[in-house]
């Protein structure tokens, strides 16, 4: 009498799955190194992974989850792809394009911008204090409100905690209206004065 027996061994046939979580699909990035951070898991761990920006002629290999990447060139969209493989060899992926150009980015134009109008403001505030003039602090008032009003609409692309982008568009606000009130009723009354 014969006894045959099918062992039938399957081993992990599942690649990693793969998450690019920086850099951020579609952004502009100004200046290297570029962060690169990633989530790859695997049931049977990861072995180790791969970046590359161009279609895999150069591959630089890192420990997850997080790399930079470097020797990039200006003015270019790149499509990076990493790539991980577990201890079973499987591979997985995940892809995007992002662009590193000179300059600013527009968020950080955006954020100048912000800087920029807030200085107005204040150096119209102190403009105002010196010479009486409330004409300078009701037009800082006016800068600081729409600041504010914007702020607390469209938020900051620095700023990613909404609470505090809304918070502080509402402070602005706030200055804002002092600062307006307060002029005008001051402006009125030396008008009165005379």
């Amino acid at each position: 009498m014969s006894f045959i027996f099918w062992i039938n061994i399957t081993g992990d046939t599942e690649g990693p799955i793969v998450a690019i979580i920086r850099p951020i699909s579609g952004k502009s990035y100004t200046y290297q190194p570029i962060d690169h951070n990633i989530t790859a898991i695997d049931t049977q761990g990861i072995s180790i992974c791969w970046w590359t920006v161009n279609a895999g002629v150069t591959n630089t290999t890192f420990t997850p989850n997080y790399t930079t990447l470097t020797g990039l060139s200006l003015g270019n969209y790149y499509n990076l792809t990493t790539t991980c493989n577990d201890t079973s060899d499987n591979t997985g992926s995940d892809s995007l394009k992002f662009y590193f150009t000179a300059g600013l980015s527009e968020d950080e134009k955006v954020s100048w911008v912000y800087i920029i109008v807030l200085f107005i403001a204040l150096a119209l505030i102190f403009i105002s204090y010196k010479t009486e003039n409330y004409f300078f602090s009701f037009v800082s008032g006016i800068l600081f409100l729409l600041l504010g009003v914007y702020i607390t609409i469209n938020g900051h692309p620095e700023i990613e905690n909404v609470l505090l982008e809304k918070g502080i568009g509402v402070v602005l606000v706030g200055v804002g209206m002092y600062l307006t009130i307060m002029s005008s009723l001051s402006w009125m009354s030396s008008e009165v004065e005379e």
